[in-house]
């Protein structure tokens, strides 16, 4: 999970909320489908084109295969803000697994495995707060390691530790490590089809980096690094992230990487 930086309005969900204060999402969703899939355009181009949750590359070409998650679930009448029209509340993920050729529910991710688990009523309807939100953490902070033996997720919990002093809205206090597993659990980030992606990653990163051992180029890494990160961000960014390492953080920190 990396950094979203949400752009300041106009966009096409607020220039539709300007003209129907009132209206609800179902509202935006189906009688502004213009406008609706401009938003999804804007999402897109926004995240980099990928998934906020997993990381998977989104198709530019196909919008059914774009789906917009509300974090703070739109539904909620607790309060009278419109969860729903809420531009900082909208994320743009994957459609979690629902059509890929793996067994279900234990190949589910993202949005698709957290609304899983609702239904099983294994969390809350309002699960805001028991895990991460790409929007709030800090691009400083690489929350999770790769495991190279079998693809999955590992939290770092030295990093965890560090953000102690630093709230978040959540359940967990500032147990950023509990949040951070979590985090996984629910959105299910270490299924085998996720796990079987990362370590297509792998692959091609050990071809890169053997090609540059048998050069003797000993700026092997530095040039991964830019050639990786450099004109967008890839697919599994924190899987490259935590593969090169210091080299990741000294090119990232040198185009100034903020999400």
């Amino acid at each position: 999970m990396k950094k979203i930086n949400k752009s300041l309005p106009p966009n096409p969900l607020t220039v539709f909320v300007n003209s129907n204060p009132n209206a609800t999402w179902d509202d935006f969703r189906n009688n502004a489908r213009q406008l609706y899939d401009d938003l999804k355009q804007q999402m897109l181009a926004e995240q980099g084109g990928l998934c906020a949750y997993c990381e998977k590359k989104l198709p530019s070409d196909d919008k059914s295969q774009q789906q917009i998650e509300h974090f703070h679930d739109k539904s909620d009448k607790s309060t009278v803000h419109n969860w729903g029209l809420d531009w900082n509340n909208l994320l743009l993920v994957c459609k979690g697994g629902q059509t890929d050729n793996y067994p279900r529910p234990e190949n589910l991710s993202c949005d698709a495995h957290k609304s899983y688990l609702k239904n099983e009523n294994k969390i809350s309807e309002s699960c805001e707060g028991l895990f991460l939100n790409p929007i709030q953490i800090k691009t400083i902070a690489r929350l999770f390691n790769f495991d190279k033996g079998t693809g999955k997720l590992l939290v770092n919990c030295e990093i965890c530790q560090t953000l102690a002093n630093d709230n978040l809205p959540n359940n967990y206090g500032n147990d950023w490590c509990m949040l951070a597993q979590e985090t996984i659990r629910i959105l299910n980030l270490n299924c085998q089809r996720l796990c079987d992606d990362r370590l297509e990653v792998l692959k091609f990163y050990n071809q890169q980096v053997k090609e540059y051992r048998r050069k003797n180029d000993k700026l092997g890494f530095q040039k991964l690094s830019e050639s990786v990160f450099r004109k967008s961000f890839p697919p599994f960014f924190t899987t490259w992230r935590s593969l090169l390492g210091k080299h990741a953080e000294e090119y990232l920190a040198s185009i100034g990487y903020n999400g």
